[in-house]
């Protein structure tokens, strides 16, 4: 999406307080998990999911079941930019280098918002060439669409 995250900027104290795991960032409906052990090795954000059982959370042990299948492959996150500046390399005109950000949650996703994500499982095989398109206009979301408003908005301010 033309943005970049620093792996080095993660601000962890919110997402240790309260470890939610969503489906979709749905954040209106029960977490389907809890995170352990998230920290930042080796320029990665890296953590466990402890997915809520059967008997618990049904939904969360059918999330579960198609990500322990292949079903579901893909993750995202929730944060809050702490500090950031709009890229000036040309071929991402328009991204945003997070440089700081606060970890709020960590959601399971059908589909990424993260078109080399996309491309990446299109090279791999995992997702034929005569979807791409379709998945590629499915990735933008409501919330990265009014996060990136409010930092274009703040900028000229």
């Amino acid at each position: 999406m033309s943005d970049t995250i620093n792996p080095n900027g993660w601000q962890l104290d919110e997402i240790r307080r309260n470890p939610v795991v969503l489906f979709g960032h749905k954040s209106d409906e029960p977490p389907i998990g809890k995170l352990s052990g998230l920290q930042v090795v080796n320029g990665k954000l890296i953590g466990d999911v402890e997915f809520a059982d059967a008997e618990t959370y049904a939904f969360a042990d059918t999330i579960f079941r198609l990500v322990k299948g292949g079903y579901l492959r893909a993750g995202s996150v929730g944060f809050v930019p702490l500090e950031w500046k709009f890229s000036t390399d040309q071929s991402r005109k328009g991204g945003v280098d997070f440089l700081k950000q606060q970890l709020l949650e960590f959601s399971v996703t059908p589909v990424p918002a993260n078109p080399n994500a996309l491309s990446d499982a299109r090279s791999k095989g995992l997702i034929p060439t005569s979807h791409m398109r379709a998945l590629e206009t499915a990735t933008a979301t409501p919330r990265l669409d009014a996060a990136r408003r409010k930092l274009a908005a703040m900028s000229r301010s």
